[in-house]
């Protein structure tokens, strides 16, 4: 797979079905489910990929708190 190696040449085509599954991908790792990934809007999908990203973010500054706090 060229993407994963980090090659460039990908046509658009290649780059939106790349991210499309990526995004798929992530979202039924974090439990998800995949029908409601296909009835989301493009909308629903950024939101739920939004909010996903803020609440793990805030898991590892919790978890760097409580490993300060330990030391």
């Amino acid at each position: 797979m060229r993407v994963l190696r980090g090659s460039s040449d990908l046509n658009p085509h290649e780059m939106v079905t790349y991210r499309y599954w990526m995004v798929v991908l992530s979202l039924l790792k974090d439990g998800i489910p995949y029908g409601v990934i296909q009835e989301a809007t493009d909308d629903e999908i950024s939101i739920l990929v939004g909010i996903n990203a803020a609440l793990k973010q805030k898991e590892n500054e919790d978890m760097e708190r409580q490993a300060a706090k330990a030391y």
